[in-house]
């Protein structure tokens, strides 16, 4: 229904409408207004007044993980807090130390690349909640977390002890390391679903599904990189002298997966009852951010990663690109080799080709 606020004010007032354009949703007894109706708003607005009760997103907190509180940190994790609370999800900081178990209320538990080790207590109370059918995100990047390797093993991933390289030149970036790389290759799954675009994955280690002689569990190898890449196990190599060549005996040749997900049968398990769910990234740069808020889909497949594993997959869905101004970074090379073809070389060409046409024509 169209109204207009300045032949119905008492509308305008009823609703506490004070700017033109805006919009109001009502759904049952839930209601909400937005100022800036654009696609993503209206969609968010939708999901807030269908949905009768908000799922919990428990960040364990205490190990140096991300700042999820400052959006002016590039290396901060504040634009998914902000993607979550957008679709209707109450995000909370959880300090298990202090914790004799994680809260019955947390729909799904995140470790957010954790720079300091867990205490055998918090371990222990993570196992404790994925045994009672929970469900719980892991971001554990290179050199950071090695105790989940022994802790994810019995859930059937695999966590290698890598970096993820591909030296693929990119345009205007000439030689590199190769730490950042690009992926488009994805499995079959609720998470994929319509998913083809690009998403990034800097400082990423490679994941394998490791189910052999294990009943009950399905291991998902969601995402990998293209085949021009591999797993770099030379970590001294790479990190103090800057090299990074394919080992063929070594090292895992691409295409290398650098996310997976596990549905567990725990009865089938001999674990407890119900179903847990598990989700493994190698990297927690690709969600931080600069990469969530940026060119590519990061911030789509982690927080349709996010609706599957709390079991909300009718959200799961290409979400509209916010518009922003775009940033592009030269060289000081780069710039004089710009500068001289737009200003010097190409107009001296329009104008010699201009010359040439006159000369025929006369």
């Amino acid at each position: 229904e169209l109204i207009d606020p300045d032949r119905q004010p008492e509308l305008a007032e009823k609703y506490k409408i004070s700017a033109y354009n805006t919009v109001r949703l009502q759904y049952g007894e839930e209601s909400t207004t937005i100022t800036q109706p654009t696609e993503e708003n209206l969609t968010n607005a939708v999901i807030k007044v269908t949905r009768t009760t908000r799922k919990v997103v428990c960040m364990i907190d205490g190990h140096g993980e991300p700042d999820m509180d400052n959006p002016q940190d590039a290396h901060g994790i504040s634009a998914l807090k902000t993607g979550l609370t957008n679709e209707n999800y109450e995000v909370k900081k959880v300090l298990l130390a202090t914790l004799a178990a994680l809260p019955d209320d947390c729909s799904v538990v995140i470790v957010a690349g954790p720079q300091k080790p867990y205490t055998s207590h918090e371990m222990d109370a993570l196992d404790a909640y994925l045994k009672k059918g929970g469900h719980a995100l892991f971001m554990i990047p290179p050199r950071a977390g090695d105790q989940f390797a022994p802790f994810l093993a019995p859930w059937g991933v695999k966590l290698d002890n890598d970096v993820v390289v591909d030296q693929v030149v990119r345009l205007f970036q000439g030689p590199a390391l190769g730490l950042e790389p690009l992926a488009n290759t994805y499995t079959p799954h609720e998470i994929t679903r319509d998913f083809k675009q690009r998403t990034i994955f800097p400082m990423t280690r490679s994941i394998e599904s490791d189910t052999a002689g294990k009943k009950g569990l399905q291991v998902t190898l969601l995402v990998k990189t293209s085949s021009s890449s591999w797993g770099e196990t030379d970590l001294e190599g790479l990190f103090q002298r800057s090299e990074a060549s394919l080992d063929q005996n070594a090292d895992i040749k691409g295409p290398v997966a650098v996310a997976a997900v596990a549905e567990a049968n725990l009865k089938e398990m001999g674990a407890g009852t119900g179903t847990a769910r598990l989700a493994v990234f190698g990297s927690i740069d690709f969600a931080d951010n600069r990469n969530l808020s940026g060119t590519y889909y990061n911030r789509d497949l982690l927080l349709n990663t996010i609706d599957w594993l709390v079991g909300q997959s009718d959200l799961v869905s290409i979400r509209a690109k916010s518009v922003r101004s775009s940033r592009v970074q030269f060289t000081q090379d780069q710039g004089t080799v710009i500068f001289y073809l737009s200003v010097l070389v190409i107009p001296e060409l329009l104008l010699l080709a201009g010359l040439v046409v006159w000369w025929r024509r006369e």
